[in-house]
């Protein structure tokens, strides 16, 4: 059976030995959030998880796709990252350059639309201009 985000996130919750509720204020959601969830989460509680739990394989919490935790290797000397954790850098920093797009398209949509008289008066010259 596929899960949906839902349960991966309880999983999550599980394997970080942290209730529901201790989750939510830590993340900032409501009291009651994750039960709520119905098949998606907002941008911006998103945006909070990635910051209060930067080891949780956003990619894996949205699609199933991967494993749950990303993996780096301890090691003393320097290495290269994996691809698999490059492209998902890759991911949340493109994920956060849309949501900012997005932000400044509704803003720019919310003025044009209370905007349309004031843009009329200026395309569509008066009577008295055309006569004169």
């Amino acid at each position: 059976m596929e899960s949906n985000i839902k349960q991966r996130l309880n999983e999550f919750l599980i394997y970080k030995k942290i209730g529901q509720r201790t989750f939510e204020r830590m993340v900032k959601l409501s009291n009651g959030y994750i039960n709520n969830i119905k098949s998606s989460i907002g941008s911006d509680k998103l945006q909070n998880i990635i910051y209060a739990f930067p080891e949780l394989n956003i990619l894996w919490l949205l699609t199933g796709d991967g494993e749950m935790i990303n993996t780096t290797q301890k090691s003393s000397k320097v290495e290269e990252p994996s691809i698999d954790y490059i492209s998902n850098i890759d991911y949340k920093e493109k994920y956060l350059e849309v949501l900012e797009k997005y932000f400044v398209l509704n803003e720019e949509i919310r003025q044009l639309k209370s905007e349309p008289s004031q843009k009329k008066k200026q395309v569509v010259p008066s009577v008295q201009d055309v006569t004169a």
